[in-house]
């Protein structure tokens, strides 16, 4: 049986990116957190597992990783990059109180677009911002 390591380690040579000890646990921890992390709060909870990361590690092993996309950036109001490992199209919600990220199903090419004819889309997210439902229930 293979471990998570050896997963992610193959993982990564099959994208052609060289396996180390950083970019194999940053790889891991963005595919079982469903928080979408910013880079900082990927060093913080990396940092006790590896003494001697620096934040200039992660955001060089983000890079990386967005360049073999295996990882995409999701950027939601104010600019702040934040981290998916989950590649499957889908939409995400942020919650205006909480800021919660949520992921959701939604297959992208089933919208209706109009207005964009002799365009060529490279790229296709979709937003949402409101209230989550832990939110919601505080209020009531």
């Amino acid at each position: 049986m293979t471990t998570t390591k050896e997963h992610f380690k193959n993982l990564l040579l099959d994208h052609d990116v060289q396996p180390s000890n950083y970019r194999i646990r940053v790889l891991e921890y963005l595919s079982v957190s469903n928080s979408h992390p910013t880079a900082d709060e990927i060093f913080q909870q990396l940092v006790s597992d590896f003494p001697t990361l620096s934040k200039m590690t992660v955001y060089n092993t983000i890079d990386v990783l967005l360049s073999a996309s295996l990882i995409k950036k999701v950027t939601m109001g104010n600019n702040e990059a934040r981290y998916d490992a989950v590649l499957l199209q889908h939409g995400h919600f942020k919650c205006h109180r909480c800021h919660k990220i949520f992921d959701f199903d939604l297959d992208v090419n089933q919208l209706a677009v109009q207005g964009l004819t002799d365009f060529k889309i490279v790229h296709k997210d979709v937003y949402f911002y409101g209230i989550c439902a832990q939110c919601s229930t505080k209020e009531n």
